[in-house]
């Protein structure tokens, strides 16, 4: 199991803790950056403090975004080309293309 260190603590998490850490829990606007967690757009502090239960104050963006990726997440700018796609080859349903607005 991966290891990490946040704001001098030790966590222990996988991919899957991360999932249901957020599952059904709405994402927060997204300003700069965001990772994708089962097919939605999250904050990456908001990720890893439903994840660890720290304060989005304890850990940068850059730093959730690094842990979140070595997770397997993926993690990109909002507005950079190419970041409206969930992942690298995902081919997405006429559904949800005509749902894409409204991902969070």
């Amino acid at each position: 199991m991966p290891r990490f260190t946040i704001s001098g603590q030790q966590f222990e998490l996988e991919s899957a803790d991360v999932q249901r850490a957020v599952s059904g829990r709405l994402p927060d606007p997204v300003h700069g950056h965001y990772v994708v967690v089962a097919g939605r757009r999250f904050p990456p502090k908001q990720v890893l403090s439903c994840a660890t239960g720290l304060d989005r104050a304890d850990f940068t963006t850059h730093h959730a975004r690094r842990i979140l990726k070595r997770l397997g997440f993926t993690a990109a700018r909002a507005g950079e080309p190419g970041s409206a796609s969930i992942g690298p080859g995902t081919a997405l349903s006429e559904q949800a293309e005509a749902l894409r607005p409204y991902i969070g």
